[in-house]
């Protein structure tokens, strides 16, 4: 016997995957057909470390478990944090990837990486002041996730980029998930 397609979702998010499975089952004696009952594991994401970023400074966070080179994980960040003094007339809350602004570089809800000489204001990896593409504004939640290979095996690490950190204050959440 054989299945086609498996279509689950897994922690809200719908993972569609078809795949041919040849069972090695009970039958349904009840039934006297061709099905039958059999075992599979259901493949998907499982939370496997959570740490907090702060915004006060540029040293990086890592995370607590060592990922594996070659591994498929999902890294999603929540949360907004202030780069400046909160209410600032110049734009003030910030996610991992965009910032509230009211000055040179923006007004209202401005993507750090599109101005050149911008700050950046995003949360970056490793040590790499390079922005990373988090996706287009969550303005409800502020959830952004990507999904993220390692070259090597070992803690990763995580910052906000910014120009100034002495008027920062807040963190974000950072969830680490394996494809299992």
């Amino acid at each position: 016997m054989f299945l086609d397609a498996v279509n689950v979702t897994c922690n809200g998010y719908a993972v569609v995957q078809e795949e041919t499975a040849w069972a090695d089952g009970t039958r349904f004696v009840e039934k006297g057909n061709w099905g039958m009952y059999f075992t599979y594991t259901v493949q998907g994401w499982e939370l496997i470390d959570t740490i907090e970023v702060p915004s006060t400074t540029p040293e990086p966070t890592s995370t607590n478990v060592d990922l594996e080179a070659g591994h498929l994980y999902k890294i999603e960040a929540v949360g907004t944090y202030f780069f400046r003094h909160e209410g600032s007339p110049s734009g003030y809350l910030a996610d991992a990837e965009w910032a509230y602004r009211n000055d040179a570089y923006g007004t209202g809800w401005t993507k750090g990486d599109d101005y050149p000489n911008s700050n950046g204001l995003d949360l970056c990896i490793n040590d790499d002041s390079t922005n990373i593409d988090w996706g287009p504004l969550n303005e409800d939640t502020h959830t952004y996730s990507i999904t993220y290979i390692p070259t090597a095996t070992g803690p990763i690490s995580f910052f906000i980029r910014d120009s100034y950190y002495g008027d920062n204050s807040g963190s974000l959440m950072v969830y680490i998930y394996e494809w299992k």
